[in-house]
């Protein structure tokens, strides 16, 4: 009985907690309110040379009424529709390029964004601004091989053949794809021969003359890595005088850069189809010593009845610029096929027959003519990739413990018939006898001494292996010949013979007049 009267005085009470504890929203629900989208600015004016450069930084934002904004869209479409692709980003800035359109200076850019929120919606409203963008001018400038380096590497010459490159560095600040072309013009922008318009796809070029025989010459125009020129020609390259080139950058709106000038180029027409190659440096040694190198050949030359011939020292240096050297080995080798026989002197094996390697392709194939007269050393390679292209397969190392010697009394014998025997002029251990290809006729042998192991003082015993010291390959399919010896020509000359050697090779082997 005392229950039932507790439950009857609570059940009032349980009434009112359980009214109190209905949590359901009555009402009607409201639909997802659409985002809302702003720019730092709606409208922009700006006009001639105020306008925008075509690099832009825009800012924008988005708020949501009920929910948050998880991400943007944005386009470019100056009217947008339903084919307008927009583009996605979690971005409320972005530096942008816009390109002005081909053959415009000025365009008005409209930039429209759109917010999203959580649930998906866009701002069916979007955001937009104007943007008044003026073209930028492009900018180029010459580019060259660093001064000092390895002649390997080449260089820009202040005196050369006619055939010249030259490279750049196009630059734009609305985009590398804006650039057109590039104009270039030899010597004189004003009242020159005429422009020449360059596809901006290269950025390098090499100018051959064309003609050789008058005071100047139109050239071939090789762009880039190709390896056959232009239909058109460039006008204008001078003979026996300096020559500019000058370049400026052409965009797409029609924008010229300033004219860029190049270093001089003091231009040499060949006389003749030989070249001499002098590799020597002005080293204060009378046998190493480039002008001394030079006179002797002059004067060995003149006896012999050749006084029509070109030279080239290859390697000279000004300060620390070389003078001659072409930019690369593609057009040095263009230079050097100007000629059908060159000899080629040197004091350097290693240095030569590789840049030999990487020059005288061309020249071969086209049925040249060549010898190599150059110093070998003890480090020269016994075997090398660089050997490749020459009649060399290898190089006589010395037996294990002695080293080959080379003095006043040892002499070159011929191998071949109508060559003068030779005497070599000081001492050398140096000297590395050549174990040619197949094929290849040997031309001299050396007596050469050993000295070491048991024969540490003279009288030294000869050389009984191979002393094969130069030979000639001859390629009958083309014509040419390639004629080399490791050691060098104006030492061998203590039978005061060399003019006879010269006479045989250059007149009788290769056919110079």
């Amino acid at each position: 009985m005392r229950n039932r009267l507790l439950f009857l005085c609570l059940w009032p009470l349980l009434a009112v907690l359980q009214q109190s504890c209905d949590t359901r929203i009555k009402g009607e629900l409201l639909p997802n309110q659409p985002p809302k989208t702003f720019t730092v600015v709606d409208t922009i004016i700006r006009n001639g040379n105020d306008r925008f450069t075509s690099t832009v930084l825009l800012n924008w934002w988005g708020t949501d009424p009920d929910g948050f904004v998880v991400g943007y869209e944005f386009t470019f479409d100056p009217n947008p529709g339903p084919a307008t692709v927009w583009i996605a980003t979690n971005k409320t800035d972005s530096t942008f390029l816009l390109t002005v359109p081909s053959g415009q200076d000025t365009f008005d850019f409209r930039f429209t964004v759109r917010a999203i929120d959580n649930e998906g919606l866009k701002d069916p409203n979007p955001a937009s601004v104007r943007y008044p963008v003026k073209n930028s001018p492009p900018d180029v400038d010459f580019v060259y091989a660093p001064a000092g380096g390895n002649p390997l590497a080449g260089g820009f010459p202040l005196v050369s053949y006619p055939v010249l490159r030259y490279e750049w560095l196009g630059t734009d600040p609305d985009g590398l794809q804006t650039l057109e072309s590039y104009e270039l013009v030899f010597n004189d922008t004003l009242n020159g021969p005429g422009i020449f318009t360059l596809s901006a796809t290269f950025n390098e070029v090499i100018l051959k003359a064309e003609n050789l025989n008058g005071v100047g010459s139109a050239c071939l125009v090789y762009p880039g890595q190709n390896e056959n020129p232009l239909a058109t020609r460039m006008q204008g390259l001078v003979f026996e005088d300096s020559n500019y080139v000058y370049i400026r950058a052409v965009d797409q709106s029609g924008a010229r850069s300033a004219w860029q000038q190049s270093r001089p180029t003091y231009v040499k027409r060949p006389t003749s189809s030989f070249l001499l190659i002098n590799a020597y440096s002005s080293d204060p040694n009378p046998d190493l010593n480039a002008a001394n190198i030079q006179a002797l050949y002059q004067t060995e030359f003149s006896n012999i009845g050749i006084t029509n011939y070109d030279q080239i020292r290859i390697f000279q240096r000004q300060g620390n610029q070389f003078i001659n050297l072409s930019p690369n080995n593609r057009t040095q080798s263009l230079v050097f096929d100007l000629f059908d026989q060159i000899l080629w002197v040197g004091p350097d094996f290693d240095i030569s027959i590789v840049f030999a390697q990487n020059t005288l392709g061309r020249f071969l194939n086209g049925g040249g003519k060549v010898m190599l007269s150059l110093a070998s050393s003890l480090g020269s390679a016994v075997v090398s990739n660089f050997y490749e292209f020459s009649p060399i397969d290898s190089l006589q190392a010395a037996p294990p413990g002695f080293e080959f010697l080379l003095g006043d009394t040892s002499s070159l014998s011929p191998v071949a018939a109508n060559y003068p025997t030779l005497r070599y002029r000081g001492f050398t251990s140096s000297v590395r006898p050549i174990k040619f290809v197949g094929g290849v006729q040997p031309l001299y042998r050396a007596n050469i001494l050993l000295r070491g192991g048991s024969n540490p003082f003279p009288p030294f015993p000869l050389f009984n292996g191979n002393n094969v010291i130069m030979g000639m390959r001859t390629n009958t399919s083309n014509n040419s010949k390639f004629i080399i010896t490791t050691l060098e020509l104006h030492r061998l000359n203590n039978n005061n013979n060399l003019g006879v050697l010269l006479d045989r090779i250059l007149k009788t082997e290769f056919g110079v007049q």
